[in-house]
């Protein structure tokens, strides 16, 4: 198996996927794909992501749809994956993953809600097990007849191996998931870190999604008075 095999309910061909080492670089990359179809007319080079690889240079994926089934992409990585985002015409995404629990998140209008070609970016934090799959299903307000898929980005992290039991410790964890035997405050803090930067970034995005909303009722507003 690559690094994170997909599948999808159309078949092929399977949309270009990008491997991401942090949440915001798949999220700049999601943005940065968008942001490339929609100057199609005038390509830029050098605009790829650090901290990106990209599994496939195919352009945006355009399937026609049939038999009123939600559309849906399965992933599966030997690698955790963190989080996912996806630019694409599918107004709300469901996340679902093992022991059924699913995410619904309706994903933002693409340059605040005038970008022509109907785009929703979705950036969806997740904790999906290295081996386990995730099920990605496509909805919209209104029913579409193609399913367009610009950008699938996943943010991947190494599991660490098992400490092996030494004369220092047992190879048990403790309560913050390191092993016992290297459980100072230090690392305690540095867990802490993490979780905070965690919550920063989603809260970040929140408000970023948040302005691109009053962005669109403006634009909205705008169009009326001058109608």
């Amino acid at each position: 198996m690559d690094t994170c095999e997909v599948t999808c309910s159309w078949g092929t061909p399977t949309p270009p996927i990008a491997i991401c080492d942090s949440a915001e670089a798949a999220r700049d990359h999601a943005t940065a794909t968008s942001q490339r179809e929609a100057n199609a007319a005038r390509p830029q080079g050098g605009d790829g992501v650090e901290g990106c690889s990209s599994h496939s240079e195919l352009p945006s994926q355009a399937v026609t749809l049939s038999g009123g089934k939600a559309p849906w992409i399965e992933l599966q990585s030997r690698e955790r994956v963190t989080h996912i985002a996806i630019v694409g015409n599918a107004r709300v995404l469901e996340v679902h993953t093992k022991g059924g629990d699913v995410q619904t998140h309706e994903g933002v209008s693409v340059e605040g809600g005038v970008h022509s070609l109907g785009r929703y970016i979705h950036s969806v934090d997740c904790r999906v097990a290295p081996g386990e799959r995730a099920l990605l299903k496509f909805f919209a307000r209104r029913p579409k007849d193609v399913i367009q898929v610009v950008a699938l980005c996943v943010s991947t992290v190494k599991e660490l191996p098992e400490s092996a039991p030494t004369a220092a410790g047992d190879g048990s964890r403790g309560e913050n998931g390191l092993p016992a035997s290297c459980s100072t405050p230090e690392l305690a803090i540095e867990e802490r870190l993490r979780q905070l930067e965690a919550t920063v970034q989603v809260l970040t995005f929140t408000m970023v999604r948040r302005l691109n909303e009053v962005e669109m009722r403006l634009g909205a507003l705008e169009q009326r008075a001058s109608g």
